[in-house]
């Protein structure tokens, strides 16, 4: 009963967002122990396998703060609201600030984006050779910001700044907002705080979806790399042996190799799967935001009424 109880706590955002990514991890670093000890992993009591799951939820919460460093300050409500408050703001495309201040990361981005992604674009709109021509700079835009923790280029505004427009005049009579307003992350705190209020439930969904995505993208980046190494470890064996050797741990065949073969497709795999989730949440960013003024103007509206 005592267990069933803590279940029943759990909410949307801590098995999506925590206990599955969590999962993702630990099955990746299990399946690299030698097949003897794997095994006994998967057979464990249920004692044991709720321990893992306590293991799992708690690497959850660190690939979720892994994931929110990565993912950066976003700013796709803070530019839309800006460019809603005027309408000759528009953030620069070129080498804007985040090109600037980390130059020697952004060109390589730039020049495959824009000097050669976008003409072949423009060239076959709407296409799949477009979509692939752009490929490599967002691939590698999403290993940056895996590995460095650093964004290198900026959250556009939505191109339709209609409604943010209704949404920002609402904001400003409500909240008493001067004209020099600009914290823009306490608004959209305060946007969300109204929305909960009026007992709606996709906050919490989409709050969930996002960290879910951001999460995936994480955990299956760190399964890649294991996979990496384990691939490496195959085709290097007596350097990966001897780094053993030297922190006195005894070499031994991982699991995964007696498991799938060969591994580097699974190393492939679990790369597209992180990247195909990092994709994901870059998309849900501005499906969020517009969501989000969706909401927010019909749910005032309901109390004008």
């Amino acid at each position: 009963m005592a267990v069933s109880r803590i279940f029943n706590q759990f909410t949307l955002f801590d098995i999506f967002g925590n206990l599955i990514p969590g999962t993702i991890v630990l099955a990746a670093v299990v399946s690299v122990f030698p097949m003897e000890n794997a095994t006994q992993i998967a057979s464990a009591p249920l004692g044991t396998q709720f321990l893992l799951a306590i293991i799992a939820f708690a690497l959850g919460h660190v690939i979720q703060q892994h994931a929110s460093e990565a993912a950066g300050k976003r700013e796709t409500f803070k530019n839309t609201i800006l460019s809603a408050r005027s309408y000759s703001y528009s953030p620069s495309t070129a080498l804007d600030d985040y090109g600037r201040k980390r130059k020697a990361l952004y060109l390589p981005y730039y020049c495959w984006n824009e000097r050669v992604g976008d003409p072949i674009r423009k060239r076959f709109r709407g296409s799949i050779v477009g979509r692939l021509a752009v490929l490599p700079a967002r691939l590698y835009r999403s290993v940056v910001e895996a590995v460095l923790l650093v964004k290198i280029k900026k959250d556009e505004p939505l191109p339709d700044n209609r409604l943010a427009s209704k949404v920002w005049m609402i904001c400003k009579k409500k909240y008493r907002l001067d004209k020099n307003y600009d914290n823009y992350g306490d608004l959209l705190h305060l946007m969300s705080s109204d929305l909960e209020n009026h007992g709606t439930s996709r906050a919490l969904r989409f709050q969930a979806i996002r960290n879910f995505q951001r999460g995936m993208w994480i955990a299956c980046f760190y399964a890649s790399i294991l996979y990496l190494w384990v691939s490496l470890s195959d085709f290097l064996p007596s350097l990966f042996y001897d780094a053993l050797a030297a922190i006195g741990l005894r070499p031994w065949t991982p699991a995964i190799i007696d498991i799938w073969s060969p591994v580097w497709t699974l190393m492939v795999v679990t790369g597209v799967v992180s990247y195909s989730f990092w994709e994901l949440k870059e998309k849900y960013e501005e499906e969020f935001i517009e969501y989000l003024f969706t909401d927010y103007v019909t749910s005032q509206s309901e109390d004008l009424t």
